[in-house]
């Protein structure tokens, strides 16, 4: 049943349309070579059943090729629908080719900053050992503290501050122990 009415989708009006005329015509020769034949008439019942069933199928044969036009109808939306989704398709794999690329510029980014930053924090790091255990110095033998030490490089920026922090600290101890 579902085959037949597959198939019965896949014609085309015009073939259903001649499809049900050929039927038709071949029942009313049917009917005019029986009544040959017998060389009799019918009756009136037995030709107006014929009118019936010949006005039946002319009915069955409009109603199929509604069904066919829609089916045509069908056909072509569905059709339609894939081009649409097809072109959506095409446009979502391009924007994500877009994101990765752009996903591999920003990584590629990213471990050329994180290198940098590897790179500055051994640097850093070399001049923090270096500011803790310095070489020489100043004029007097002993080590320079705050902002000059700071610029002669002996020390790091924190220890600096902290040093000048603790120098502000003691000043103002002293200042209000005076007052």
């Amino acid at each position: 049943m579902e085959r037949a009415s597959m198939l019965m989708l896949l014609r085309t009006p015009v073939e259903l349309a001649s499809q049900a005329a050929s039927s038709i015509r071949l029942q009313a020769k049917q009917i005019q070579d029986a009544s040959v034949l017998k060389d009799t008439t019918y009756p009136l019942a037995k030709m107006e059943a014929i009118k019936k069933k010949m006005q039946m199928l002319k009915l069955d044969k409009e109603n199929a090729i509604d069904r066919a036009e829609q089916a045509e109808t069908d056909k072509k939306a569905a059709e339609d629908k894939c081009k649409q989704v097809e072109d959506e398709l095409v446009a979502l794999q391009k924007k994500l080719k877009g994101t990765e690329d752009e996903l591999d510029k920003y990584s590629e980014a990213l471990k050329d900053a994180q290198e940098k930053l590897e790179q500055a924090e051994k640097k850093a790091t070399d001049g923090e050992s270096v500011a803790l255990h310095p070489s020489g110095g100043s004029e007097t033998g002993g080590s320079v503290c705050g902002w000059e030490a700071f610029r002669k490089g002996d020390i790091s920026f924190n220890q600096s501050k902290q040093k000048g922090d603790l120098l502000g600290k003691l000043g103002q101890k002293q200042g209000s122990a005076v007052a």
